[in-house]
């Protein structure tokens, strides 16, 4: 009979175990997780996917530790791809400090360099740490999992401005579009204004919220479900235009900000109301 117990008992406890962990089993292999940090007025968006992750930006050099501990929180050790839109201190800034204590897979960046600070940092960590550093030319795509990733990538001498040098960013996956605008401005919305680009569920809104004179044709353009701006409320300067094309804004600076999709609808976690 003890030993018929003891059975019983190391069954009942393997299968609890089983369903404790079964549903984040099931999350990894199923859905999308897309986290906006809240770290200022700056930029680092973390997309987890099927095991794999994308990092992009990693915002100022004086919020490293604490992106750090963020994913650390989050059970990440590892980024598959890190993506640079543009060489500005609010967006690189904490980059070297994540290749000295994280495994990075694969840096990308455009070939346009300022010639800063940051960017000596970055490029000094990486003569002694083996990251596949892709310098891009042209417009790239890779996969994610099932998700498919395109990089919109600027002639360096179409504008001697940092900010319409930025990488945009698209994600298709599956019903679901995800669209990241660096700190395009208004050269940079207009030439994406001839890109075939989708109606989009979710929006990094371009260049903090500010406002210039395309942001009002681009936004009719993609008609974003939900947008976030990396800064403050008082500082965005577009939320009238989001609102009147029916977006629901929210705004990752001194907190994040936490999406999950399947691939055929997309929710805000946390409870975190959009305005």
């Amino acid at each position: 009979m003890n030993k018929m117990f003891k059975f019983f008992f190391i069954v009942g406890v393997a299968v609890i175990g089983f369903l404790l962990i079964y549903p984040a089993i099931v999350h990894q292999e199923t859905m999308t997780d897309i986290i906006f940090f809240g770290v200022g007025k700056a930029d680092s968006i973390l997309i987890k996917h099927q095991g794999e992750t994308i990092l992009i930006d990693a915002g100022h050099r004086s919020q490293e530790k604490q992106l750090a501990d963020k994913l650390r929180a989050l059970g990440v050790r590892k980024i598959d791809h890190m993506i640079l839109t543009h060489p500005d201190k609010d967006h690189i800034g904490g980059v070297t400090y994540l290749i000295e204590n994280f495994s990075i897979k694969n840096i990308m960046r455009s070939s346009y360099e300022k010639g800063n600070k940051d960017e000596a940092r970055i490029k000094n960590a990486l003569k002694t740490t083996p990251v596949d550093l892709m310098i891009l030319d042209q417009d790239y795509s890779f996969n994610l999992g099932d998700m498919s990733v395109k990089l919109f990538v600027v002639d360096p001498l179409s504008s001697n401005k940092s900010n319409d040098q930025s990488i945009n960013i698209l994600i298709e996956n599956d019903e679901m579009n995800y669209f990241f605008g660096g700190d395009s401005e208004f050269t940079l919305l207009g030439d994406l204004m001839n890109q075939d680009l989708p109606v989009i569920d979710l929006y990094k809104v371009a260049h903090h919220g500010r406002l210039n004179e395309n942001s009002e044709v681009f936004i009719e353009k993609i008609q974003p479900k939900h947008s976030v701006i990396t800064n403050s409320p008082a500082e965005s300067e577009v939320l009238s235009l989001l609102n009147g094309a029916g977006s629901k804004i929210y705004f990752a600076f001194d907190e994040d900000v936490s999406f999950v999709s399947d691939g055929k609808t997309i929710r805000v976690k946390g409870g975190y109301d959009g305005r």
